[in-house]
């Protein structure tokens, strides 16, 4: 990376909706950042439920972390997905972020994104890949580190 620069990775649009994504959660619960962890069979696709220890890498199996953002009503309006880099299509804390369409420009994908690079340090600006909407995003967060 050159100092001042950024490498970036643009790509046409979301590959999946809003839609797509919430069905996977439930639509309420308490207010704020939430966390929750999923695990794909890589052979599959299907959602695996792994009974034990899941702090170590399970062969076969990728991890998705989940920080889930609720409004005051409880609502889910906002998803952020890290990945731990065995999913074939997303790098090692590659990250992708929805935000519910009538709560967008509310400063929601940008609070996720700060909790996920407090939680995780490997996530890193240059290793994701931006939508149009992802790249206004971005423009905010260099904004508000300098």
């Amino acid at each position: 990376m050159t100092e001042g620069f950024i490498e970036i990775q643009m790509v046409p649009g979301p590959a999946y909706s809003w839609e797509s994504q919430a069905v996977q959660y439930s639509m309420d619960g308490n207010p704020g950042i939430g966390f929750e962890a999923h695990w794909l069979d890589l052979e599959s696709g299907e959602e695996v439920f792994p009974t034990g220890d899941t702090s170590e890498s399970i062969p076969g199996v990728t991890r998705i972390d989940c920080l889930l953002h609720r409004g005051e009503d409880g609502l889910l309006d906002g998803i952020l997905n890290r990945y731990d880099g065995k999913n074939p299509i997303e790098q090692a804390d590659s990250i992708n972020v929805w935000v519910r369409p009538d709560r967008q420009r509310q400063g929601i994908a940008k609070r996720l994104v700060k909790q996920a690079r407090f939680w995780w340090a490997g996530i890193t600006y240059d290793k994701q890949r931006y939508t149009e909407d992802g790249m206004q995003l971005l423009r905010y967060l260099l904004e508000e580190e300098e």
